[in-house]
């Protein structure tokens, strides 16, 4: 949930702890483990020019890299990770500007290319049944 940075990180920029927290992961063959780790403060600027002030991090350990950016990062923004044509790519920002929503999208698509109507929510079936019952009553 947290972001987390390494050793090699605090030693490099002679960062001074603000306090300490307990981290919970996840150990050997999936077992759940936890130590208490010390914490800092610090001003993280990512390659895309995006900088967030004042984020709370732990030193610990972590697998194939320096810094792991946890989702009390990643909540502040949008982040998508797409895949077109297949090249990954990566994007975030700060602020959150809008919802994306692929499910409609797809859905979009799909009405586009095979014209037919997606499936409706239950919300839209029970005002589609609303309004039948109030045609056959105008009816009568």
């Amino acid at each position: 949930m947290g972001t987390v940075i390494t050793t090699k990180v605090v030693t490099d920029l002679g960062l001074k702890p603000s306090g300490k927290v307990t981290i919970q992961g996840v150990g050997p063959a999936g077992a759940p483990q936890s130590h208490e780790a010390a914490t800092y403060l610090i001003n993280l600027h990512l390659p895309n020019n995006v900088a967030i002030m004042g984020v709370r991090v732990a030193e610990s350990s972590i697998s194939g890299c320096d810094v792991l950016i946890g989702m009390d990062v990643i909540c502040q923004g949008d982040l998508a990770i797409t895949n077109h044509n297949k090249r990954t790519m990566f994007s975030f920002r700060v602020p959150a500007c809008e919802e994306i929503d692929f499910v409609t999208e797809i859905n979009e698509y799909n009405q586009r290319l095979a014209g037919v109507r997606p499936p409706l929510s239950p919300d839209e079936q029970r005002k589609l049944r609303n309004k039948q019952k109030a045609k056959r009553k105008k009816g009568r």
